[in-house]
């Protein structure tokens, strides 16, 4: 599997973990539901991975990144979590910008080759970004943090677990 087809299948991965536990926020209280004053809900995430992901389009200079302004207000990396609902643009237009973001990102990648890949992001990008495959792989694992986040939100509501390590990993012994 070259870099390219590993990057996609780890995004991929992450999104499709993320999905199944978003499907179980069905109530507009359980998209504002915060375990903690500090910590993040579902509705901010969403948003916050979205905006991220079109962001790092922008600093890739992708011709599929939008400006949106208002969004970094809402959930870029200096925002706050609000438990306000009418401060948010709704679920289903969250949920869409968020399978576009995501979508438009593996457009770009599939336009990637190795050697572009391998090249150094543009100055003044985060310093966590050294070349075009970590800015990739960087946004695989900020979904699986968050999404970590959601599970003890998930679990908090008494949501029943997404997957059950007893039906995958065999007991030991």
């Amino acid at each position: 599997m070259d870099t390219k087809e590993n990057l996609a299948r780890r995004l991929k991965a992450s999104r499709k973990f993320t999905e199944r536990l978003l499907a179980t926020f069905t109530k507009p209280e359980e998209w504002l539901h915060r375990v903690h004053p500090t910590a993040n809900h579902a509705m901010w995430i969403v948003g916050h991975i979205a905006t991220v992901d079109n962001n790092v389009l922008g600093m890739l200079r992708a011709p599929s990144h939008v400006a949106k302004p208002e969004w970094d207000t809402l959930f870029g990396m200096n925002s706050t979590p609000q438990d306000d609902a009418s401060l948010y643009p709704t679920t289903e237009e969250l949920l869409a910008y968020f399978q576009d973001r995501r979508e438009k990102f593996l457009d770009f990648l599939a336009t990637q080759t190795e050697s572009s890949l391998a090249q150094p992001v543009p100055a003044g990008s985060p310093p966590i970004f050294t070349d075009y495959a970590s800015a990739f792989e960087r946004l695989a694992f900020h979904e699986a943090m968050h999404a970590g986040q959601l599970t003890v939100a998930r679990q908090s509501l008494k949501h029943p677990r997404v997957v059950n390590f007893s039906q995958v990993v065999p007991a030991v012994g």
